[in-house]
């Protein structure tokens, strides 16, 4: 959470995107020889959205994912033409926030939650 609130703080669009996704991955990874994109984008979907909304959250982490590399690697800010896509993602890392503090007692860490969502994906009970 300490990770996801300096996004507030930053004042441009990109830095924002920055704080977001580093504190996604923090929570929704298992470690790092995950695929990240990937794995960040269906587990959010899981998370926080309904089957037919699914798709349209991995397509989201995506488009935003390729904006954050065109600012690391290239120093491309964020233009206009992509704030519909920010508000998006936006709204749904804030769900997933949302979620993670109304269930703060319901994991005793991340890997638990992981399973949950896993569960969820496949189906399981």
């Amino acid at each position: 959470m300490f990770l996801y609130s300096r996004n507030s703080l930053a004042r441009e669009v990109a830095d924002k995107l920055v704080y977001i996704l580093v504190s996604l991955e923090s929570i929704l990874l298992k470690d790092s020889n995950e695929p990240i994109m990937q794995n960040i984008g269906d587990r959010m979907a899981f998370l926080i959205g309904k089957p037919e909304e699914r798709l349209e959250i991995v397509k989201n982490v995506k488009d935003v994912y390729g904006l954050r590399s065109s600012f690391i690697h290239h120093g491309k800010d964020i233009s206009f033409e992509n704030i519909e896509s920010m508000k998006i993602f936006m709204r749904n890392s804030w769900q997933v926030n949302l979620f993670l503090i109304y269930n703060i007692y319901r994991f005793k860490n991340k890997l638990e939650l992981i399973k949950y969502i896993d569960k969820i994906k496949y189906g399981a009970r």
